[in-house]
């Protein structure tokens, strides 16, 4: 038999002799002798059945053993192999009961190595359960956990579990039921408080809290709306933007592809007037003089105007930059264009993406 399981037999032996020079004891007393006797002598030969089928590893049935011995002699130590024989079953909470019972019976008995490893297994298993200390409105309460009957409120002491998930329920006459899911984790000592209502108050309730969620999903729908109203509006806001400039990039571009035109004509006509054979009129060449100087003129005016037309456009195109996630899908293709100097004035170059 393991260590851990032996058990003191002495207190199930017989009780004392009578001393001499007392009195005959009575009859009754005498009968009521014989009777814890014979409770001793067969809790001592449970217990030495049990301590048997424990080192077989027959646990339930040495627990079975142990409690007729309990119940045929009620020593506090036998609560001891109860306790050991439960941590063998994985019967935490009934385990940690025994060993609470069994230090609790014989505290005053010294230190012994079973009080000793009892106050270690005590400190272990209640780190490894979880307790929940229940509060109700009302007396009376009737308050089960996974379809265990728990007492009635007020409970004095919290109450034992293990880690994991629980249904508590709460249930008053005339009053609506309760239900509460637990997720316990090990060691946690939870509170959980509890409003009974009747089922007038609780239709209330209800209703209120109808109303409410009501309410919240008519604000959440109207604050969608606003959102997807402010989204359109940044949306065409930012196409206007690209549109516009898109137009101020092709009219400038127009503009400075004409001012171009220009100055090749005024260049051309600007030469022709210069070889002009010796001896020609100036009426014969004033006309073709003139439209040279004013179409050179117009170039400038096409270069400048048209250049800044461009420049306004690529800084809105930078300004605005990517269109808002809700209009990717109408997103149209972006464009840049530069002004660099050639030998016949501006070159301009296009690029997309």
């Amino acid at each position: 038999m393991p260590p851990s399981v032996v058990l003191i037999l002495t207190l199930l032996a017989a009780g004392p002799a009578p001393s001499r020079g007392r009195q005959p004891a009575a009859p009754q007393a005498v009968a009521e002798k014989s009777s814890e006797q014979a409770g001793k002598e067969r809790a001592r030969a449970l217990l030495q059945e049990g301590n048997r089928l424990l080192d077989e590893g027959k646990y339930l049935e040495a627990l079975a053993r142990f409690t007729a011995a309990f119940e045929a002699f009620p020593s506090p130590k036998l609560q001891f192999n109860m306790a050991q024989t439960c941590i063998e079953l994985g019967r935490t909470l009934e385990a940690l009961d025994h060993y609470e019972k069994f230090v609790q019976g014989t505290k005053d008995e010294g230190s012994s190595a079973e009080l000793k490893l009892a106050h270690e297994k005590i400190f272990q298993l209640q780190g490894r359960i979880a307790t929940v200390a229940v509060q109700a409105n009302l007396p009376e309460v009737l308050i089960s956990i996974d379809g265990i009957d728990q007492g009635q409120t007020p409970l004095l002491n919290p109450i034992r579990l293990l880690p994991g998930p629980h249904a508590l329920v709460a249930t008053k006459a005339g009053y609506e039921k309760q239900v509460v899911e637990l997720k316990l984790k090990e060691g946690e000592a939870l509170s959980q408080r509890l409003k009974m209502l009747t089922e007038a108050e609780s239709a209330a309730t209800k209703k209120a809290v109808q109303q409410a969620e009501q309410k919240r999903k008519e604000s959440e729908q109207a604050l969608l709306e606003a959102r997807a109203r402010e989204s359109a509006a940044r949306a065409t806001s930012h196409r206007r933007l690209q549109l516009a400039g898109w137009g101020s990039l092709g009219i400038g571009g127009a503009a400075v592809l004409g001012g171009a035109v220009a100055a090749l004509v005024a260049q051309s006509d600007a030469a022709a007037v210069e070889a002009a054979a010796p001896g020609t009129y100036w009426s014969d060449v004033e006309a073709r003089y003139s439209r040279g100087e004013a179409l050179r003129k117009g170039s400038y005016w096409a270069f400048g105007v048209g250049g800044a037309l461009m420049v306004t456009g690529l800084a809105i195109q930078s300004v605005i930059g990517s269109p808002p996630a809700a209009d990717q899908a109408a997103n149209l293709p972006e464009i840049s264009a530069s002004l660099t100097p050639g030998s016949a004035g501006l070159n301009l170059s296009w690029s997309w993406r």
